[in-house]
């Protein structure tokens, strides 16, 4: 069978399973993209292709899943950090000013970061390609940098 039979059978299939999974149309769609792309990449040495397809298929929504709860619970840490969310204009001005004296202390490789993903507003796949490294690596040092830099705030504050 080849690529683009074994696509047109089961685009449908795989879509179904996606919606149902993560109820998110276009995220299913793009999931499903991603699953037939990573089996174009190993299509070659395939046996079993619809037994690929699904491993890799539960495997993108599980990540998707993960990613979503990771997102939902950092905004909700956000929300309940009182100094930022409920506190005075000048304890909030006073926390951004030390984060920004922060970031200037950054190394290369971590104010990259900072300026692609934060600044920029770009994803991890582009602050990966600026640094060279895998998607997973640049979302890794983004979280580490993220506790490092509160830490450091934190500290300044209870001086």
């Amino acid at each position: 069978m080849s690529f683009e039979e074994f696509y047109k059978n089961n685009y449908i299939k795989l879509y179904r399973i996606a919606l149902s999974t993560v109820h998110d149309d276009e995220e299913s769609r793009d999931i499903v993209s991603e699953t037939f792309k990573k089996l174009w990449q190993v299509w070659d040495g395939t046996k079993e292709p619809s037994a690929l397809a699904q491993t890799i298929l539960r495997n993108k929504c599980i990540s998707h899943i993960r990613h979503k709860n990771v997102k939902e619970r950092f905004k909700q840490r956000i929300i309940a950090d009182k100094d930022i969310a409920t506190g005075p204009d000048i304890a909030y001005e006073r926390r951004i000013e030390m984060l920004r004296k922060e970031i200037e202390t950054l190394g290369n490789e971590e104010r990259i970061i900072v300026q692609t993903v934060v600044f920029e507003k770009k994803g991890f796949k582009e602050a990966a390609a600026v640094l060279n490294c895998s998607y997973a690596t640049a979302r890794r040092k983004f979280a580490t940098l993220l506790l490092t830099l509160k830490e450091r705030i934190d500290k300044e504050e209870n001086k």
